[in-house]
């Protein structure tokens, strides 16, 4: 596996309070292919995850949050930018 440096973390928030973290590697296509990820993944259904060999469907009416981190460099333009977390 890669070092730490070079993956990606996608916490995902279930609507039950849950919360499951994968890694992926960083190299999931350019900046321009990755915009377009993101943009099919907010008009999905389902998320969906390669992981251990296996293939992993999250129903998206099971998912509360999605969080990304670190953010992609390039957003969809719907992607409203440098937002301030306030409590």
């Amino acid at each position: 596996m890669a070092d730490d440096s070079a993956l990606n973390q996608v916490t995902v928030t279930f609507t039950d309070g849950t919360v499951q973290t994968f890694q992926l590697p960083e190299s999931q296509g350019d900046e321009v292919q990755m915009a377009s990820r993101i943009r099919h993944l907010m008009e999905s259904n389902f998320l969906a995850l390669e992981t251990d060999q296996k293939l992993l469907l999250l129903p998206m009416y099971n998912i509360r949050a999605i969080e990304v981190s670190p953010a992609p460099s390039k957003l969809p333009d719907t992607v409203l930018k440098h937002a301030v977390i306030t409590e």
